[in-house]
């Protein structure tokens, strides 16, 4: 397939997560340099995570934020004598169309938000119902079925380190929130000679999925200008493929010319695809 833009598009999934994507996007014809801005290490099941996982047996519904939360919280749930056949009664909630698909692996249904982020996540009919029922029985005299509703606990499957605007947001409205922490994000070990080579693709289109992924590119940036192994003007002329409203925003304010930055609220190749041709077509 003919190469479909000029520049590369470095893709800074986790590597436990990167390949589907690089490969649909070479697919329509880019050229892809894989460069993990995060890496996922799995927590120890230690003494605290085996007693949250005895508390999982009464949680209702499980919110699981990515693919390696989905096989690191089954592996950990069958060490701790829950079947599989127990999950599958649970109602669960996926952060993403890879975290669903990691749990229909597994014959676990799943609900996944249109919009893959946090404020995507509380516009589920399910979580909004929740914070309603809540609400209106701190108000007003509660029936069983609000009690009901109000005493559900949600257990949140993520790592260390991840965004908490939901759990805060059901916390504050008294819901019961199980916060299991099954991994810790760290920045990979680059060394000179990987920055080397990470030049050599420069300038280029760099997904950015999260604001830690930012952060983490911006360490590099300055690595690089330190070790004076680039110029600091190339990377003036990079673009960027972001991750929702949000972290957009975070990039516009870091940087000094906002038509750059291209938002996408999935991370799917077609998406990318067309919102980079549309910015490209404006251009």
């Amino acid at each position: 397939m003919t190469q479909r833009r000029s520049k590369p598009l470095i893709n800074t999934r986790p590597a436990e997560r990167a390949s589907v994507l690089t490969e649909a996007l070479q697919g329509l014809g880019y050229a892809v340099y894989e460069l993990p801005l995060l890496s996922l290490e799995p927590m120890t099941l230690d003494t605290g995570l085996k007693t949250q996982f005895a508390q999982l047996k009464d949680a209702k519904i499980v919110v699981v934020v990515s693919p390696i939360a989905v096989e690191l919280g089954i592996q950990y749930a069958l060490q701790c004598d829950i079947s599989l056949t127990e999950l599958q009664t649970k109602q669960w909630i996926a952060v993403g169309r890879s975290t669903q698909l990691a749990l229909s692996k597994h014959q676990i249904d799943s609900i996944c938000p249109t919009v893959e982020t946090s404020e995507g996540m509380l516009q589920l009919p399910i979580l909004n119902d929740l914070i309603s029922a809540q609400s209106s029985t701190s108000r007003d005299t509660k029936t069983d079925t609000e009690n009901d509703t109000a005493n559900v606990t949600i257990a949140f499957w993520r790592g260390i380190g991840g965004r908490t605007l939901m759990m805060d947001a059901l916390t504050a409205q008294g819901c019961h929130v199980l916060n299991m922490l099954l991994y810790h994000r760290a920045m990979p070990n680059y060394t000179i000679d990987d920055l080397k080579q990470l030049v050599q693709q420069l300038p280029a289109m760099i997904l950015i999925s999260s604001e830690q992924s930012w952060k983490n590119w911006q360490q590099l940036t300055e690595r690089m200008i330190e070790h004076r192994i680039v110029n600091q003007d190339v990377f003036a002329e990079n673009q960027y493929v972001v991750l929702g409203e949000r972290v957009s925003q975070v990039l516009r304010d870091a940087l000094p010319n906002p038509e750059h930055i291209m938002t996408v609220q999935h991370l799917q190749a077609n998406e990318i695809d067309s919102v980079v041709q549309n910015r490209n077509n404006a251009g």
